[in-house]
């Protein structure tokens, strides 16, 4: 994360069509990880999300949950976070420009009616946490 020292929004922005780069790639090449489970779409995606960020259901455990929307509480170790501390920037910044994107494409190649989203008011080091949710929306 050396390059976030010295970035502006342009350089987090291309960064972030990298890692949309990134994740549609290992999509492509893991989506055969995929539930069979045709009726279950917000939790297959949770699961294939958590796989491919190498997390275990502990590390993002679910705070509410129902066929439309899941919402878990990112614990993890982040290293987006770590270098904003070290840096003294903003999350809900670097991480709206950096990540937010790049999560909802990777889970539009799983359903177009996927999405996912922050509460930024309460992301980490703001919170205990980082409130995610994933949005089936048709």
């Amino acid at each position: 994360m050396d390059w976030l020292r010295d970035a502006n929004e342009g350089a987090i922005r291309d960064k972030a069509a990298q890692i949309t780069d990134q994740r549609l790639a290992w999509f492509r090449a893991n989506q055969s990880l995929l539930s069979a489970e045709t009726g279950d779409v917000v939790g297959s995606a949770y699961n294939l999300l958590l796989h491919k960020l190498n997390l275990t259901p502990e590390d993002a455990p679910i705070l509410d949950r129902s066929s439309t929307h899941l919402r878990f509480a990112s614990r993890n170790f982040c290293p987006t976070l770590e270098a904003c501390r070290i840096l003294g920037l903003d999350t809900r910044v670097v991480c709206r420009i950096l990540t937010e994107g790049p999560t909802n494409e990777f889970l539009r190649q799983m359903h177009p009616g996927l999405r996912f989203e922050r509460n930024y008011e309460t992301l980490r080091p703001h919170g205990d946490y980082c409130d995610e949710t994933i949005l089936l929306v048709e």
